[in-house]
């Protein structure tokens, strides 16, 4: 306890807290004091690895007891939902029925840590995420990263490794920085969509104007705000090919939206999208 007031005297910011459910609740067994103790440390955020799908865990109470002892927030590792976009990536449906609802335990949808895989989906025996390309990575980010719900993790990889290539390529020495994957455009663009979008409302759907029968490679994630003003925007994940979207229903305010990646633009009229494209993969 001493040593975390430490850390965030020096500067920390918060921690995470590896194999958070196997210590117990303050309420369990003989009343370990043990969270009760450790997390008054001063942190802005703190959460725990509380992975799900346990019988008889209380994720809830373990994200209200990292959120609730955080001056800025915290909560539990959702690593269902991790499940549910490396599936949908796998398999290149994006069916808004495959990444649509996130599993929060109980929790509050702002409790969560999320992502596309963690340390342990790449690094251990089973490899159960190892094998996912960059390109697959970044289709699940624009997922991840640009959802109303959680605060998104993203695993930097060990240099050379992963994909194609051999789980540890030995290319990088323990404290190394890893690949550079994090600074692809794509996932900054994401990254910069996230905070620009803090607070406002999201909306799910597959690409094309007939949303009986919408292009399931091709999700759509619209984050708005009922204004008037084309401040909104839409993260679009395209694993098919080059997509037109004129006529897609929008919950987007009337404008013109400048695509961050690729150049070109998306108009918005009326509550539909009147001219643009969605680049192929």
């Amino acid at each position: 306890h001493d040593f975390l007031k430490t850390a965030v005297n020096d500067g920390v910011d918060g921690f995470r807290f590896d194999a958070g459910k196997h210590v117990e609740l303050p309420n369990e067994f003989d009343g370990s004091q043990y969270w009760t103790t450790i997390l008054q440390n001063g942190s802005q955020y703190q959460y725990g690895e509380v992975l799900q799908g346990d019988s008889g865990l209380d994720y809830k109470a373990y994200a209200d007891l990292f959120a609730n002892n955080s001056s800025d927030g915290g909560g539990n590792t959702a690593s269902n939902y991790g499940k549910s976009v490396r599936a949908a990536i796998s398999s290149g449906n994006l069916s808004t029925k495959m990444v649509q609802n996130i599993d929060t335990g109980g929790a509050k949808e702002d409790q969560l840590v999320t992502w596309v895989e963690s340390h342990d989906n790449y690094a251990n025996g089973d490899k159960e995420s190892t094998y996912l390309t960059n390109d697959q990575i970044v289709f699940g980010w624009a997922i991840v990263g640009s959802r109303k719900a959680g605060a998104p993790l993203y695993f930097n990889r060990p240099v050379g490794s992963g994909g194609t290539n051999a789980q540890f390529a030995e290319q990088s020495q323990l404290g190394d920085a890893g690949d550079d994957m994090w600074k692809n455009k794509s996932v900054v663009a994401v990254n910069h969509f996230r905070n620009a979008m803090d607070g406002k409302s999201e909306y799910l759907q597959n690409c094309g104007s007939d949303q009986n029968n919408a292009n399931k490679s091709c999700l759509m994630i619209e984050r708005f705000t009922k204004d008037g003003t084309a401040n909104d925007g839409v993260v679009i994940a395209n694993m098919g090919g080059d997509q037109n979207l004129a006529g897609t229903p929008t919950k987007l305010d009337d404008g013109t939206y400048t695509d961050q990646v690729n150049g070109g633009t998306i108009t918005v009229s009326n509550g539909k999208i009147t001219s643009g494209t969605a680049k192929g993969d």
